[in-house]
């Protein structure tokens, strides 16, 4: 539980400090369903990665998001967190916390 928590807060982080700025400028909530998919990196550690459903947040266009495990996460490890986010986690919001709350 303690990895999906950080998740959420690697997440946080990220749209807080590299989006804030386009979404207060339009100044709405975007949404998109998205899963969990294991990818692994170059050197062959395994990475989850975010994948939206649908194009309806133009601010992630281009983008991608992975996340990086703690070392010593195997590839089973990883598939494994990431078919339990898929069943707990149906889509992702980015906005203001003023829009958000």
């Amino acid at each position: 539980m303690l990895v999906i928590e950080q998740l959420k807060l690697s997440l946080a982080r990220y749209v807080s400090l590299q989006l804030s700025s386009a979404m207060n400028e339009s100044n709405k909530v975007e949404s998109s369903g998205c899963r969990f998919t294991v990818k692994p990196k170059k050197d062959g550690k395994p990475v989850l990665q975010l994948e939206l459903f649908h194009r309806t947040v133009p601010h992630l266009e281009g983008l991608v998001i992975q996340f990086d495990l703690l070392s010593g996460a195997t590839m089973a490890d990883a598939r494994r967190l990431a078919e339990t986010m898929n069943e707990r986690i149906i889509g992702i919001s980015l906005g203001t916390p003023e829009k958000l709350a």
